[in-house]
């Protein structure tokens, strides 16, 4: 396929306290340095009113159009043995940016898990992960450890632009907000 690899270069100020968006794969046409230059950041930074937040996709190859990618069959090989390095790549660059964001617990670092796929993910890495509080069952809220590293995730939550494509719920954006 005609895709780009594109690992957003992470471009929010670490005092700013970013929320890391784990995504699935990068917008059409994204650009490594332009993490909030494409039209899901354009819609989420409306709707969060910032753009306080960095994104770290599973899958890092942006197509030259959405539709271009099938997710069911993109979920289906992430699940799968050649899709571990894609996955041990995404813990990494997260582990990365989680230590980077760690402030000694004046406050912990926040991964929002964006969508079902990428939930999936996370479950079949939850050994890298160390869970240490349930903070909310009913919101799915957790402190988890990575390495020494505390952080929250939320996990089972719509992506962020769900009400936004054809089949979305207008309601998941007020989940979201």
């Amino acid at each position: 396929k005609d895709w780009n690899r594109v690992v957003f270069e992470l471009t929010t100020k670490v005092e700013d306290h970013p929320i890391i968006l784990a995504g699935l794969y990068p917008p059409a046409n994204s650009k490594t340095g332009q993490q909030h230059s494409n039209l899901t950041s354009n819609r989420i930074t409306t709707v969060m009113g910032h753009n306080a937040y960095d994104w770290i996709d599973v899958f890092p190859f942006s197509p030259t159009k959405n539709p271009d990618i099938d997710q069911s069959e993109l979920k289906k090989m992430l699940m799968s043995e050649h899709g571990m390095n894609y996955r041990l790549d995404w813990f990494n660059r997260l582990k990365e940016r989680v230590t980077s964001l760690d402030l000694k617990n004046a406050q912990l670092p926040v991964i929002y898990l964006c969508g079902d796929t990428v939930n999936c993910v996370f479950m079949m890495m939850k050994e890298k992960f160390v869970e240490v509080e349930c903070l909310s069952k009913v919101l799915e809220i957790y402190t988890y450890a990575i390495e020494n590293t505390k952080c929250i995730v939320m996990i089972d939550h719509p992506h962020p632009s769900a009400h936004l494509m054809a089949r979305g719920e207008k309601k998941t954006r007020h989940r979201f907000e």
